[in-house]
């Protein structure tokens, strides 16, 4: 598994693979299929295109060609959580009240 700081920007060459588990994957150029575990479809992106590729679901890219990807860390179910709730309005994003833990894994 690919360990990084976020975010990373990759040049694949055809046919090579890299294991990903929790992060936004988007090609800025070449085309990549993306099949992950749980998941009976594979995906086939151009360059422009994204996908988010959640925690706990190891995902393997592979290149179809030359490619190169952008890896973002996934955000905790937290800051996601903090990020929409932004979208509310201020008294949405106070701090996280005690009776609400995050899980642990």
């Amino acid at each position: 598994m690919l360990k990084f700081q976020s975010p990373v920007v990759l040049q694949l060459q055809d046919g090579e693979l890299l294991s990903v588990e929790a992060v936004w994957l988007s090609v800025v150029r070449g085309r990549v299929w993306v099949t992950q575990a749980h998941d009976p479809d594979d995906h086939f992106l151009h360059g422009g295109q994204a996908i988010r590729l959640p925690a706990g679901a190891r995902a393997l890219v592979g290149a179809e060609g030359p490619a190169q990807v952008s890896l973002v860390a996934a955000p905790s179910w937290w800051q996601a959580l903090r990020r929409e709730a932004s979208k509310w309005g201020p008294r949405f994003t106070a701090r996280r009240p005690s009776w609400i833990s995050p899980p642990t894994n």
